[in-house]
């Protein structure tokens, strides 16, 4: 007996949507007088009634032409999904497109915000930077007068003082010879007085009365 010549869904293909199918055979026994089995002439007889494809379950014969409506890879169905794809990924592909233009176009518009801003900061850095630089070298200019206003007063109150010590002593001659006077007591010497103009005449007559003492030479 030979074998149907019906077509069938076979395997389903991945990555597909919605599903597309393989043919395949028909494997039952052919009925009497036809080259199709009981079931599949059930089928084609349901759809020359005019019934859709997913009632009458028709999709052909082997070797023939297959119908419109078949999920079966090679029908017109398969081929206006496979069209309506590829319009799609163009779709997706174009608007891709008219994002990065406009992200560019956003980036260069924002570009001179961002650089006016950064040179703001940049300025108010600067400023501040002068400012606290300014105030350092004020303070450190007062501290430079503050230290030599108060090395001159301490100069002054010093040599003030120093003349005020020097005004303060007074020089004693009698003192200075009475001192020298006992260190040549002590020594065993007789005090001579440093006045030449106006001698002593107790120192004289003690010369004197020494010489007369002596024994004469021979």
């Amino acid at each position: 007996m030979s074998k149907c010549v019906g077509r069938l869904c076979g395997t389903a293909v991945p990555n597909m949507a919605p599903k597309r199918f393989t043919e395949k055979q028909c494997a039952k026994a052919c009925a009497e007088g036809s080259d199709l089995c009981r079931l599949c002439e059930a089928h084609e007889e349901a759809n020359m009634a005019g019934e859709p494809i997913a009632k009458s379950k028709w999709h052909g014969r082997m070797g023939g032409p297959i119908h419109k409506q078949s999920h079966v890879l090679g029908s017109e169905w398969n081929m206006e999904q496979r069209r309506k794809a590829t319009e799609k990924a163009a779709r997706n592909l174009a608007a891709a497109g008219r994002k990065k233009t406009t992200r560019k176009t956003k980036k260069k518009s924002t570009s001179p915000s961002s650089s006016s801003s950064s040179s703001s900061n940049s300025s108010s850095s600067s400023g501040s930077s002068s400012r606290r630089s300014s105030s350092r070298r004020s303070s450190s200019s007062r501290r430079s007068t503050s230290k030599k206003s108060s090395s001159a007063k301490s100069k002054k109150s010093s040599s003030a003082r120093r003349r005020a010590s020097a005004s303060s002593v007074i020089y004693h001659p009698a003192s200075s010879n009475r001192s020298n006077s006992r260190k040549n007591v002590r020594k065993g010497v007789t005090p001579i007085s440093s006045n030449k103009q106006n001698p002593n005449p107790n120192t004289l007559q003690s010369i004197a009365a020494n010489l007369a003492g002596l024994p004469e030479l021979e």
